[in-house]
Formats: structure tokens, sequence, C-alpha cells
């Protein structure tokens, strides 16, 4: 017991530079390599976001120099410029909302998924040409749909009992038995 005392002591003693010394041994150079490949990965972008800034703050100030050193014409010139660019980009942005809006109603007319809204050739159409393009997903689309079914079948049409073929003797049948929902199973001629 007496020994683990002097033991004791004696690191409590020993000067701050040899237990720095004695700390730093302890790290394997693997943990020592990835802690100085990130802390120069937190220096890099430190120092992205800084010159960001400061670049954002000098543009700032040069625009407001300028500003000062404009005449008032030319001013009035600046401003309008810069409201017609904010005008241009909102025009942009409504022509891009709606053409997704004339994409996604065409698409709904022509009874065809919504993920085809961002086919590229939809998305890549005027709008003027988007009817024409969404006639041949249709067709593409029904194609296929008819190759899946007939691979689904083994190539032949489903067998359906004779009984069944004729949906509308089915229909007559059940308003011969239910004369009360025969008026909404008939259809409207």
């Amino acid at each position: 017991m007496a020994e683990e005392v002097k033991e004791v002591k004696a690191v409590a003693e020993t000067p701050k530079e040899l237990v720095k010394v004695e700390v730093a041994k302890t790290i394997s150079v693997e943990e020592y390599s990835t802690l100085q490949k990130e802390l120069e990965e937190l220096k890099t972008s430190f120092q992205t976001r800084v010159n960001q800034a400061s670049k954002a703050e000098r543009e700032k100030q040069e625009k407001a120099l300028a500003k000062e050193k404009m005449s008032l014409e030319e001013r009035i010139k600046a401003e309008a410029q810069e409201q017609l660019e904010a005008l241009g980009s909102e025009l942009k942005t409504l022509k891009t909302e709606k053409k997704q809006f004339t994409i996604t109603q065409q698409l709904a007319d022509a009874q065809l998924p919504k993920l085809f809204a961002n086919d590229v050739r939809l998305v890549n159409a005027d709008i003027a040409d988007i009817p024409k393009v969404i006639k041949e997903l249709k067709k593409e689309y029904a194609e296929f749909a008819s190759t899946i079914g007939q691979n689904a079948v083994g190539g032949t049409a489903p067998k359906v009992p004779p009984s069944q073929s004729q949906g509308s003797n089915y229909i007559d049948k059940l308003a011969q038995q239910n004369p009360q929902l025969a008026r909404f199973l008939k259809p409207k001629r």
C-alpha cells in the first residue's frame, strides 16, 4: 500500500511536459494519423466557409460602393436591371410549374401513371408537343402491358367459362333475381 502511494506521488510531482509526453505515447499511430486527417479536413472546411463569407461581404461592399459612385440615371437603370432579372427568374419558375401541371393533367386524362411525368421526352418537350408525346407513351405503355399479359398467360387468351364471357347476360340474370337493383344494373341507352 505504501508503494502505491509513492508511485501516485511520483506521477503527481512529475513536470507537466513529461505527463504530456506519456499521454501522447499512448495514442497509436493510426489514431494519430486519423486525427491529423480530421483536423486538416476541419481546417479546410473552415477556411472555405471563411472565404465564402468574406467574398460575399466583399461583393456586397463593392456593390454599395459602385452605387454610391453612380449617377441617378445609372442607379435607376441598375435597379431596373435587377428587377428585370428577378422577374425573368420568376417567369422561368412559373413556366416550369405550368409545364409540370400540364403534363400531370394530360397524363391523368390519358389514364397513364404519374411516374411518366419525369420521362425525359415529356420534360424536354415544348408545351405544344406534350399531347403528341403522351400519345406515343400511351402506345408504348399499351404494347408493353400486352406483352407482359401475354407472357403471364403463356401467350394465349385467358380461358373464361362461357357463362361469364357474356357480361351482359350475367347482369340480366342479376336484374331478374333482384328487381330492386334492376334500375341500377341496366345501362342507360
